[in-house]
């Protein structure tokens, strides 16, 4: 994998170079190897990272004279085989981006379909005055850009996109987008970013750009082509685990060890699982590393917040799975928070996940791992299904028997009373049309939150994806593929493989089983009474069960996040008090809620257990906004409206 920057002089030929400032700006990052490649009017760079066997023969900038297109390439492919035997190629350790040039110079900006993996690419072709830009199905490796007056700029970070624009303000309307609700949602807008005009190329798009032209090209949307396939248990069964397997193999290709973030969840146990049983066959080992409290915690009985039961069944069943736990001793959401927001470029809304995530890569990356494997999408693919969406299918197309066999074997698996099942069926769809007041306690201006209609946004972003237990077909689709939602992954994964050194897979996120989860049927995701299904049942024998029977539990990550600032507050009171004192906060937040907030924190002793949960979120949002403002605000101090 790699950084990429570059740019596309306009106009001519002669130019001041930038190419060597643009790389500057990532030297902080974790790079083994920087090359840049400057023809006529284009400047390409990239900074290699060494995570397969590969890539340290990689010449990136790639430039062949007689075909005359160069290529730099952020980019580890999954399908290397197939693409060496459809280009005639027969060495099989040609590197990826030799691969992917030949891909191109074959096929053209069609190329790109054919690619499986994670990329982003960019290729100027001279032939055809035309950059292009591509970024994989998913969007998992990020690339922003800006079109501006002297060319176009690409990087994988905004740094080196603000190194050689300086005219480039922030974004009123992400940081307003951004900053609407206390939770860890960051985008809502496609491609907008923190930077005005510095946009964050969408996942299955391409751009094709000229001094005098601008397109861009969705070349995947699985939703466009999402077909429904009858319920055959058995035939959905062995497709799911045919994928799956498939995509959990395809991405273990590393020249170190391999880790994997594991809880007590479904998705990361099923990654974990499969992943252990193919390295198991070569003699590796697996490390996965976990979050838990710093210190005891006791349960509620509800979530579950130590989660190192989950990864020490696993370790049982297979033996060559080395358990790390990683309990942040003596840290808090605040102990990184300031690193984090300059080394992610973002005010970062999941500050206490963000802390052991961090420490997990960091300690990952010391073991010696090169990959780190993941289930965070598997929500939206092997772990989704609800009782209630698959009675809504059902009733939608006239399955009123199978409904209500449905019902019927809920109730009789967990002891609930079907009349009390239908009435809260009924309930949950009302529920749904009722229109909601979602900024009721936000803490931006409210001039700001009316200018861009941003509670519209939101019932927009419900209407579609649904919320709550009751989604239609269309919505869960929509949840299943959500190019915002990738676009806040890819950032995250990008990140944080470059501060760490460590390439970060998700094969819940592959585009083969997003196609095959959005062609199952809704049965395969909650029938005869189990819900998450797909998990549950196709899984079965290859996660242990006393995992994938954990029906009434989930585990609660980060659920120490209060306690441990409390703990702490005392040393670390003075500078959160003034990072929430900082002035620049006022062009966006409410003054008047932000003194109540540092009120309640400075007595944060005497409110309850649950306030103490908001107000320290809220805090470390606010941290992490102050903290970001006042990075840019000594040159760019303007916003732009």
């Amino acid at each position: 994998m790699s950084a990429i920057y570059g740019m596309c002089h306009w106009g001519t030929a002669s130019y001041e170079p930038v190419i060597q400032n643009m790389e500057e700006e990532l030297h902080k990052y974790k790079i083994d190897r920087f090359d840049t490649k400057s023809i006529e009017q284009v400047e390409f760079g990239c900074g290699l990272q060494y995570f397969t066997s590969e890539a340290d023969r990689e010449e990136l900038p790639y430039y062949v004279k007689k075909k005359h297109v160069l290529m730099t390439a952020d980019i580890v492919l999954d399908n290397r085989k197939e693409l060496l035997q459809q280009l005639g190629i027969e060495k099989t350790n040609v590197p990826d981006g030799t691969i992917a040039y030949e891909a191109y110079c074959k096929w053209g900006e069609e190329f790109v379909k054919l690619l499986r993996g994670v990329f982003a690419i960019a290729v100027y072709d001279f032939n055809k005055e035309t950059l292009f830009l591509f970024t994989d199905h998913t969007g998992s490796r990020c690339v922003n850009y800006y079109n501006g007056k002297k060319g176009f700029v690409f990087a994988t970070t905004f740094a080196p996109i603000l190194k050689v624009c300086p005219e480039i303000k922030l974004s009123e309307k992400w940081l307003v987008a951004c900053g609407a609700l206390q939770t860890p949602d960051m985008e809502m807008f496609e491609e907008l970013t923190p930077y005005d005009r510095v946009l964050q190329l969408d996942a299955g798009c391409y751009l094709k750009v000229t001094e005098h032209s601008f397109e861009k090209v969705s070349y995947w949307n699985p939703l466009l082509r999402a077909d429904t396939m009858a319920f055959s248990d058995d035939m959905c069964k062995q497709l799911f685990l045919d994928t799956f397997k498939s995509c959990v193999k395809d991405v273990l290709r590393s020249s170190g060890n391999t880790a994997a973030t594991v809880s007590s969840g479904l998705d990361s146990t099923s990654v974990a699982s499969v992943t252990a049983g193919f390295l198991e066959k070569e003699g590796k080992k697996l490390y996965s590393y976990t979050s838990v409290p710093d210190g005891k915690m006791e349960e509620d009985g509800g979530d579950i917040y130590d989660e190192s039961w989950g990864p020490q069944i696993l370790a049982e069943k297979y033996k060559n799975i080395r358990v790390h736990l990683v309990p942040c001793e003596g840290m808090d959401g605040f102990t990184k928070l300031e690193r984090l927001v300059d080394e992610l470029e973002v005010p970062t809304k999941s500050a206490p996940n963000m802390m052991w995530i961090d420490e997990i890569y960091k300690k990952a990356a010391q073991a010696g791992c090169k990959l780190l494997v993941k289930g965070q999408y598997g929500n939206a693919t092997i772990s989704f299904g609800k009782l209630f969406t698959t009675m809504r299918c059902q009733l939608k197309r006239g399955s009123f028997i199978q409904a209500y066999k449905e019902v019927r074997a809920f109730g009789s698996r967990h002891h609930v009373p079907r009349k009390k099942i239908i009435k809260q069926y009924m309930i949950e769809r009302k529920e749904e049309k009722r229109k909601e007041d979602w900024l009721l306690d936000s803490y931006v201006h409210e001039q700001l939150l009316q200018k861009y209609s941003i509670g519209c946004v939101i019932d927009q972003t419900f209407e579609t994806s649904g919320k709550g237990q009751c989604l239609s077909m269309e919505q869960i689709h929509n949840f299943q593929f959500d190019r915002v939602n990738l676009a806040q992954l890819g950032m995250y994964d990008t990140r944080f493989s470059l501060i760490h050194g460590i390439l970060v897979r998700d094969p819940t996120k592959d585009k083969r089983l997003i196609e095959l989860c959005m062609n199952l049927p809704v049965e395969c995701y909650a029938h005869d009474g189990i819900e998450r299904r797909i998990a549950r049942n196709y899984m079965r024998g290859i996660v242990p069960d006393d995992i994938l029977d954990q029906y009434y539990r989930r585990g609660l990550q980060s659920a120490d996040y209060a306690r441990r600032i409390q703990t702490n507050w005392d040393k670390i009171s003075e500078d959160v008090l003034e990072k929430l004192s900082d002035q620049k906060l006022l062009k966006y937040f409410d003054e008047e809620k932000l003194q109540v907030l540092r009120k309640k924190l400075a007595n944060m002793s005497e409110v309850s257990k649950e306030e103490q949960n908001a107000i320290c979120a809220c805090a470390l949002n606010m941290y992490s906004f102050s903290v970001l403002l006042n990075k840019n605000g000594a040159v760019r101090t303007k916003v732009t409206q």
